[in-house]
């Protein structure tokens, strides 16, 4: 499994705890203090931003080449990918905005951070996920 792959895999792992914690929490707020006070649960997507140490936590190979054209090229590829995967995470947040608030609505402006981070969520889920799929694909390696 070379870097690029094992950055992959630790990013899906903590946005899958994120969206766990999230989840679980708001779920419980819930239950206990009702809907519009439950939104506070969001604040565990702040543990979002442990993807960002990932280049610290696997450094780069010393010595050999470990980087070459074709690790290059699905690097590339992924990053559409994750581009196109927050697009869609965004055109989606504002189309069930729309539904839900109306045409006369207004929305907080407490919910736009939410939205970003949502936004970089999607992305890295993208991103990862295509770098996993293309390594995959290529069995001669």
């Amino acid at each position: 499994m070379n870097r690029l792959q094992r950055m992959a895999c630790f990013n899906l792992i903590v946005i899958a705890i994120c969206l766990g914690l999230c989840g679980g929490a708001i779920i419980v707020l819930v239950l206990v203090i009702g809907l519009p006070n439950a939104l506070a649960g969001f604040a565990f997507i702040g543990f979002a931003g442990t993807m960002l140490i990932s280049p610290f936590i696997f450094p780069k190979d010393k010595g050999s080449v470990s980087f070459d054209e074709r690790d290059e090229l699905i690097q590339k590829r992924a990053l559409l990918a994750g581009f196109a995967a927050s697009y869609c995470f965004f055109i989606g947040v504002c189309v069930i905005t729309w539904l839900i608030v109306g045409i006369d609505g207004s929305v907080s402006v407490n919910m736009l951070p939410v939205m970003v981070c949502g936004g970089f969520i999607a992305y890295e889920l993208g991103r990862s996920v295509a770098i996993l799929i293309q390594y995959g694909r290529d069995t001669s390696a």
